[in-house]
């Protein structure tokens, strides 16, 4: 179904297509070339492209580029609708075109990246940080290097070193963002810089973030800088820094402690606060990383450029829009080592910049109806997915799913002051006007890199970290060939059980659940088991790891490289399918059912089917109704989840439920 939605989907986009065109730095532009790609689902009939020329041409092409750039400047594109930058706009600027406005859209981290042989713990405070930079230390094993890190004989470094620094030639993009936190650092590389911005780099000069990393992983003993995503991706150390008596690394936990400390400080760059920048560097919460700034968008908010017409400034603010909001996108910018605006933020930017952008005098943005969705993370990335085709079908519905911390009882319904729909692995109390609908089952599978059957009573002592080891008697009686990892043991002689827990296991739920399966579970290893936000991440590491006993949500694609581990009941050894999750729900025996298996209630209020005065209501039984489709079954069973509007159990109860919020029946 989605295939023949997408090549329906393909034609209207060949036969209209209106093309938005952004240009400026390289800093966000992994970001800002990947989310359109994902927004040509919701819109295919707009193509939005970026293209990273760098921030001093994007700010000189997006007024006007005849008036604003050089006569030799004749890079494409030349007409723009959207620019990016980190340093900010001149007066000059704003005055010549004064409908000029900067919106934050991400935040980003840029950090000192080296070349020490076997040193990954590097440590500097930030006034040395900028001292190497000025070229006052010169040496690795000057006593301001050594301060900060106790364990330097033993990197074995060789006296009188010399740091051998490399920087791009600019200061645009993350140079900006690095030499603007240096200079608030110490005052002696602010002046330095003051005074002769361009031949301040008395050292060897590189074209691109990308040719600095490279640099510095061929060449020993150097020092220089790079953007966050990009030196974590390629591998390149990266030393931490001093935050007060505090370590702080690079990280998007510690960029999202910067934007919580300053990401709301408009005007503390001595501007109007009305031109929204914000200097969000050198923090001092401990946990805040200090080199990181804002990436801006850059528009005329009268016409948005020169040749734009209202449909393309009206494409143009949809886009943004959905950027700022979308979820996908915010995840989007975690991969590349970003972090978006926090919510109270976002919203009083996203207010501006719909309010700001006009046409003709006239505000271009127009709501559409909202349909918010909160529910477990176990369907989060399936419910991206559904809601993605939603609105390609339905182009003049905005669908957004949240997921957050599980929701049980009374929270439920307090959810839905606030949601159109909620999810949930329990059901609600029951409340006059709320409906609940039993929707789909889900299961939780066991992976290894080992073919392995354990009985409930083994399961629960791993669990309970009674047992410890793939060695233990009572695993091995179960499976006698594949417990110990030949090859492996001097690796990890005990061959110890390294427990893994994925973002989609809502672990309370799983707690109760193994509390049924047995009284003698208390949990005390899972606990502790190493957590992972995303997915991948989890089926990569334990698909690496022998040793690894992986818990995740069943689907149809965990890593190949896996093995579903089974359970023994009643002499058979179960794992997690499609037949046996819905075992559970349609046989009143539990001899096939695989244990760890839930139902997902959708919950909404009933609509009173009319559009003028419970509009986004209606839009959630028209959702629901479509949830309960052959199509929708189809994406659920694709993704290892089983639909139960065909369960007896359940199909009555659901069909007329479903009858009595039919707005259109």
């Amino acid at each position: 179904t989605l295939c023949l939605i997408l090549n329906k989907v393909s034609v209207s986009y060949c036969e209209s297509t209106v093309s938005i065109v952004g240009a400026g730095s390289s800093f966000p532009a992994d970001v800002y070339s990947e989310a359109p790609f994902a927004y040509k689902f919701i819109k295919p009939e707009v193509l939005v492209s970026y293209v990273p020329l760098a921030s001093k041409p994007g700010k000189c092409h997006i007024p006007s580029h005849p008036k604003n750039c050089r006569a030799d400047d004749n890079r494409s594109p030349i007409h723009i609708d959207f620019a990016a930058s980190e340093s900010l706009l001149s007066s000059s600027d704003y005055a010549a075109f004064p409908d000029l406005q900067m919106y934050p859209t991400v935040a980003g981290a840029v950090v000192p990246i080296y070349n020490l042989k076997n040193v990954t713990d590097l440590v500097l405070s930030r006034k040395a940080l900028a001292q190497i930079f000025r070229r006052e230390i010169q040496v690795w094993d000057d006593p301001r290097i050594r301060e900060t890190n106790p364990q330097f004989d033993s990197w074995r470094i060789p006296k009188g070193q010399p740091i051998a620094l490399a920087v791009r030639p600019d200061t645009w993009g993350a140079a900006h963002i690095f030499v603007k936190s240096l200079s608030s650092f110490d005052e002696a590389f602010r002046h330095q810089m003051d005074a002769s911005p361009n031949s301040s780099w008395t050292v060897s000069s590189l074209d691109g973030n990308g040719a600095l990393c490279m640099h510095v992983l061929a060449k020993p003993y150097t020092l220089s800088y790079a953007p966050f995503g990009l030196a974590r991706d390629l591998g390149v150390s990266m030393a931490g820094l001093f935050n007060g008596n505090a370590v702080v690394t690079p990280s998007t936990t510690s960029i999202e402690y910067a934007l919580l400390e300053k990401g709301s400080a408009f005007g503390n760059t001595g501007e109007d606060p009305r031109r929204l920048t914000c200097d969000i560097h050198n923090g001092q919460l401990p946990q805040a990383w200090p080199i990181v700034g804002y990436s801006y968008l850059i528009v005329r908010k009268g016409s948005g450029s020169p040749q734009a017409d209202c449909t393309r400034v009206r494409h143009n603010v949809d886009f943004w829009y959905w950027f700022w909001q979308e979820p996908a996108v915010h995840a989007l910018a975690e991969k590349h080592g970003f972090a978006v605006l926090p919510k109270r933020t976002r919203d009083f930017v996203v207010s501006r910049f719909i309010s700001d952008m006009q046409c003709n005098g006239k505000p271009v943005f127009q709501t559409s109806p909202a349909l918010a969705i909160e529910g477990t993370r176990a369907l989060a990335d399936l419910f991206s997915l559904l809601c993605m085709v939603y609105k390609v079908l339905n182009e003049d519905i905005d669908v957004a799913y949240t997921s957050g911390p599980p929701l049980m009882g009374s929270q439920i319904v307090a959810s839905l002051e606030t949601r159109m729909l909620v999810l949930t692995l329990a059901a609600p109390p029951e409340e006059e006007g709320v409906e609940t609908i039993p929707f789909a089952g889900i299961g939780l599978a066991l992976v290894s890199r080992r073919d392995l059957v354990l009985d409930v009573a083994t399961l629960v002592k791993v669990l309970n970290g009674e047992i410890t080891t793939w060695l233990h008697p009572a695993i091995i009686d179960h499976n006698p060939a594949a417990a110990v990892v030949t090859g492996a043991r001097e690796a990890n002689q005990s061959q110890s059980i390294q427990l893994l827990i994925g973002p989609e296991v809502d672990v309370d739920a799983l707690h109760k659940k193994l509390r049924g399966l047995s009284d003698a579970y208390t949990g005390g290893a899972l606990r502790s088991a190493r957590a992972f936000r995303q997915p991948d991440a989890l089926h990569l590491a334990a698909a690496n790891n022998p040793f690894a006993l992986a818990i995740t949500r069943y689907s149809r694609a965990v890593d190949g490289r896996l093995r579903l581990v089974g359970l023994a009941r009643g002499g058979v050894a179960l794992r997690p399918s499609l037949a046996t999750i819905e075992a559970c729900f349609a046989a009143a025996s539990d001899t096939h059912c695989w244990p760890l298996t839930y139902a997902v209630h959708v919950s909404l209020r009933r609509s009173r089917c009319d559009p003028e005065v419970d509009g986004p209501r209606t839009v959630a039984a028209h959702f629901v109704q479509w949830l309960f489709t052959p199509e929708a079954d189809r994406a659920l069973e694709g993704d290892g989840v089983v639909p139960l509007r065909h369960i007896s159990a359940f199909a009555p109860g659901a069909a007329e439920t479903l009858a009595s919020i039919a707005c259109s029946a």
